[in-house]
């Protein structure tokens, strides 16, 4: 699950899933840019609990103690926050 900042990120088919219901503006045809900003697609302070709750609840895990807004900036920068967790949670099991 990683990627050149250059390149587009691999996330799996899951975070998209999820990244469609959670965001309002997000065509369910469309590809996602990988650097536009979540809060373009609609994401505000409830949507941002709501995104969090999904990949928890997706993923089954428990992916922060707390929220950094800064990780929620676009889809690139929240799949490098929790790409990483999601492979030690799988590597745990």
């Amino acid at each position: 699950m990683t990627f050149d900042k250059a390149e587009r990120p691999q996330w799996d088919e899951t975070f998209d899933l999820v990244l469609r219901q959670i965001l309002p503006k997000l065509a369910p045809e469309s590809s996602i840019d990988p650097d536009q900003e979540l809060r373009s697609l609609g994401l505000d302070s409830l949507k941002t609990v709501e995104l969090l709750l999904g990949l928890e609840t997706a993923y089954g895990t428990t992916l922060f103690d707390e929220l950094d807004y800064q990780n929620f900036a676009t889809p690139r920068s929240l799949w490098t926050f929790v790409a990483p967790q999601i492979e030690l949670d799988a590597e745990s099991r």
